[in-house]
């Protein structure tokens, strides 16, 4: 089930100019959407040449309508593409045809949310959705990818299942033992205790670990070289980039504001300052 039930519409590609947008509609009225705007909708799982019309007939672009049936779709509900040409104009007059016809505005990440919703990803894949598009290094996009593979959410959700269930058990013996046993704890209780909190912390280090390289993965290392005047601060810095990102000069102050570059190193991003 989706959060409200209605049809939402948005430009699915990124702004600026190129060949090719992408106007995406979703939900139970993307069919009529796409009569409305496209006319005929072409059977799921194919795609046809149309012209895109407002809502006065007027022809606004052309290009190609997908149609995509529920639930085999990115959203898990009724999906139409509108593929139009580029550009800050035709995506958004084709969207604003879709927006006539019956569709709302989606919020940033709907899409996403709805696939969640409906069991198309898993919560650790929509995760992953945002650090493929936010990638800055083929490692990154390898390691989202990677989060994107079938089973690979589920198996993570499982391992912090497990982990929260032997804390809440573990947590449960010793309240009960704490609250309840006026006597001495019974055999083997503490031997058990010593064993099993070590193995739980290790393995919520190793998650914690796992974390970290991810979040590093996906928002880069800052890396600051400081250093006094003329110690080499902008060639250093233009060698590990392989260009003239900073002015290179013997005179002393040179470089007096904060200059910034992305770069990777070995596939792991970095912000070099």
């Amino acid at each position: 089930m989706t959060a409200s039930g209605d049809t939402i519409a948005a430009i699915a590609t990124a702004p600026g100019r190129g060949g090719v947008a992408v106007v995406r509609v979703s939900g139970p009225g993307a069919a009529e959407v796409c009569r409305r705007v496209a006319g005929a909708l072409p059977p799921p799982g194919t795609f046809r040449f149309a012209k895109f019309r407002s809502a006065d007939g007027t022809v606004v672009d052309s290009g190609l309508v997908l149609a995509f049936a529920a639930p085999r779709s990115y959203t898990g509900e009724d999906v139409v593409e509108f593929q139009c040409h580029g550009g800050a104009v035709s995506p958004r007059r084709v969207l604003d045809a879709a927006l006539a016809a019956g569709a709302r505005p989606a919020g940033r990440g709907e899409f996403t949310l709805r696939a969640f919703l409906s069991g198309r990803l898993s919560l650790s894949q929509a995760d992953a959705v945002a650090d493929l598009v936010d990638a800055r290094s083929v490692r990154a996009a390898d390691a989202a990818l990677a989060a994107l593979s079938p089973g690979a959410g589920r198996a993570a959700e499982d391992r912090f299942a497990a982990l929260y269930r032997e804390a809440l058990d573990l947590s449960t013996l010793l309240e009960h033992c704490l609250d309840f046993d006026e006597e001495e704890p019974p055999p083997g209780f503490l031997e058990d205790a010593r064993r099993r909190i070590p193995a739980l912390r290790r393995a919520l280090e190793a998650e914690a670990d796992a974390i970290r390289g991810r979040a590093m993965l996906r928002e880069g290392a800052l890396v600051v070289l400081a250093g006094p005047p003329n110690a080499g601060k902008s060639s250093l810095m233009n060698a590990l980039l392989d260009a003239g990102r900073a002015i290179v000069s013997p005179a002393p102050g040179t470089t007096r504001d904060a200059i910034d570059a992305w770069t990777d190193f070995d596939g792991w991003p970095a912000r070099l300052v």
